[in-house]
């Protein structure tokens, strides 16, 4: 439990798309981030709503509070990414309605 893990390459399938719009307007490019910001937007919600913190939680006070934090932990970690992504989504419809056209 105690060793390091590799840091695991991330392939995001949806990026395929993006790589290979070369022929779609810039609307179309736009579409494909508004679409995965909804999903990430659900996951994000259902993160908040079905899980909930651990803080948020009634969780048994048997329970020791070093369990509780790092819980919390990873529940902020899976938060943390979804914000990320959301942000740079932002930046990238901004990026997609700028680019050339066609």
């Amino acid at each position: 439990m105690t060793a390091p893990l590799p840091l695991s390459s991330t392939r995001e399938a949806w990026l395929i798309q993006v790589f290979f719009s070369q022929g779609s307007t810039n609307e179309e490019v736009v579409s494909l981030f508004k679409a995965r910001e909804v999903s990430i937007l659900a996951s994000l919600n259902a993160l908040r709503n079905d899980t909930q913190s651990p803080n948020a939680r009634q969780v048994s006070p048997a329970v020791p509070e070093r369990y509780r934090r790092l819980w919390q932990m990873t529940f902020d970690y899976g938060s943390a990414y979804y914000e990320a992504e959301l942000q740079w989504i932002q930046k990238a419809i901004e990026q997609a309605r700028q680019l050339p056209q066609l």
